[in-house]
């Protein structure tokens, strides 16, 4: 993948882009915090019931306070496209139109908003909110760490004490799978279908170790699906879902990006690809020659 200022210097060069059909791609930070003991049954608790991720109006006010625009415009060019809910497209089974019209009062940069929800959850100047930012690697997107040091600047503006703690995505993933994260954000890029980025992100049932926000009434939503067949049925079900998620402020939510790749005119005239299906850059077979 290629910095932004190297994108710029191909193209000024006389390289061309061929950009994706769909913004398969994402980017988004998975708070590693909050991990039922039992999926099947919330009242058993959380591993760490003392995080203060646990709280939603935490979480909601980590959104709040990072100005993605501004992140948008620095490290994509302004190409990526909101996130209005982790998972889920206006294509997809159970796409609410509400969650568009509610992202700005729920997701949208708003400080004072962010330092009153903190405030409401007992956290002030005398009493800072106390998190980790882990910075490493972003699969798919060069300025990863980049993005993970500037969230952590957006949430010391608010009041809250980041600790940045480097990490390469191995032992990130052997620490996430023995939980040991309690208090962290890890800011991932990928793509996946609905049921694997939604799952392997939330659910403690089908994800592997530490997985991010679980959340018992997502879980039952979730049961219910893997056996349900009738399409009104699942729509219903991926509604409820997306609804479970939007208002609990799950992840923090940032992009969908199209997937991206610099060619030569001169020897391709054409490539038109969907974008993070079985991988981001496939179907070369549809690459067409230059005349």
């Amino acid at each position: 993948t290629l910095f932004r200022s190297l994108l710029k210097q191909a193209q000024a060069s006389g390289m061309k882009l061929a950009r994706s059909i769909i913004p398969g791609l994402r980017i988004m930070g998975s708070f590693q915090c909050c991990y039922l003991n039992d999926a099947k049954d919330g009242s058993k608790g959380y591993k760490y019931p003392d995080t203060p991720l646990l709280d939603a109006r935490v979480r909601k006010a980590l959104n709040k306070a990072v100005n993605k625009d501004e992140l948008n415009k620095a490290f994509f060019g302004g190409k990526g496209m909101p996130m209005y809910l982790n998972s889920f497209l206006p294509t997809r089974e159970g796409w609410n139109p509400d969650w568009e019209k509610r992202y700005a009062e729920e997701y949208g940069y708003d400080t004072n908003a962010a330092k009153a929800l903190l405030a409401q959850a007992g956290y002030t100047a005398d009493k800072p909110l106390k998190t980790t930012v882990l910075v490493t690697p972003v699969p798919g997107v060069a300025a990863g760490p980049d993005i993970e040091e500037a969230i952590a600047g957006y949430w010391r503006a608010i009041g809250v004490n980041v600790e940045l703690q480097p990490a390469d995505n191995a032992e990130i993933s052997a620490k996430n799978k023995a939980f040991t994260y309690s208090n962290h954000l890890w800011v991932r890029g990928t793509g996946a279908n609905q049921w694997t980025g939604t799952t392997v992100y939330n659910s403690a049932q089908y994800g592997t170790g530490g997985n991010g926000v679980n959340n018992a009434d997502f879980e039952k939503v979730v049961s219910e699906l893997t056996v349900t067949y009738d399409e009104k049925k699942r729509e219903e079900l991926w509604r409820k879902a997306g609804d479970i998620m939007f208002n609990t402020h799950m992840t923090l939510s940032l992009f969908w990006l199209p997937a991206e790749a610099v060619v030569n005119p001169t020897i391709v005239g054409d490539w038109k690809f969907p974008g993070t299906l079985t991988g981001t850059w496939t179907h070369v077979q549809n690459i067409k020659a230059a005349r």
